[in-house]
């Protein structure tokens, strides 16, 4: 669903520009906040760019209110890339975010990471090579 947010604030956002009228802040940064989240996964995943898709699920987790269905996946995803990208402070803040509020739903194989992310921050850390200390 969120791919046909993007498609019609887009498709506004274009009809707008042709038309001369001065785009809305908020259509603009809804607009960019659903294109942030629709190109971290091919980031990830294709390019193997951690730090840039990190950058992305940022920007998506501070706005995470904006995507209620997606809350865990989201989180899960942008801990798992800010460490990957070393990220190490992101990586702790939004670990400690979803295992307090919502540590039930984080997928088994993910859990033990997150917890101890948030028990001893910088344990994966980058300078390891993603390692443990």
């Amino acid at each position: 669903h969120y791919r046909i947010a993007h498609r019609l604030l887009f498709q506004t956002y274009k009809d707008l520009e042709k038309h001369g009228i001065t785009i809305p802040s908020e259509l603009r940064w809804n607009l960019m906040l659903l294109h942030s989240y629709l190109i971290a996964k091919p980031l990830m995943k294709a390019l193997q760019d951690h730090e840039k898709a990190s950058r992305m699920l940022i920007r998506v987790a501070k706005n995470i209110p904006k995507f209620p269905k997606h809350v865990v996946p989201i989180l899960t995803s942008c801990v798992t890339e800010c460490n990957k990208a070393g990220f190490d402070k992101s990586a702790y803040h939004y670990a400690k975010e979803l295992v307090t509020s919502d540590r039930k739903e984080i997928p088994e194989k993910h859990r033990k990471r997150m917890d101890t992310i948030v028990r001893k921050p910088g344990y994966y850390s980058k300078d390891n090579n993603g390692k443990k200390k």
